[in-house]
């Protein structure tokens, strides 16, 4: 499993948050947290199912940048 912590500049509210649950839940991410007050998520998903390119893919075709700002 990795984990990353991704930087969201532009998420500002629950909307927001929903949004961005529903696009990981489609992706199949096992665990995330998101952080409204830190505009930041951390994921942990299995690599071999998943890609941090791919999760920063559709959070861009959802609207949102997302800066990777740890890596674990």
């Amino acid at each position: 499993m990795k984990e990353y912590t991704i930087y969201i500049p532009s998420m500002s509210c629950a909307s927001c948050s929903v949004s961005l649950s529903q696009g990981l839940e489609k992706l199949n991410v096992e665990n995330y947290d998101i952080s409204i007050p830190l505009k930041q998520v951390t994921v942990e998903f299995d690599e071999e199912k998943i890609s941090i390119d791919k999760i920063l893919a559709t959070f861009k075709a959802m609207g949102f940048k997302g800066d990777i700002v740890d890596e674990s």
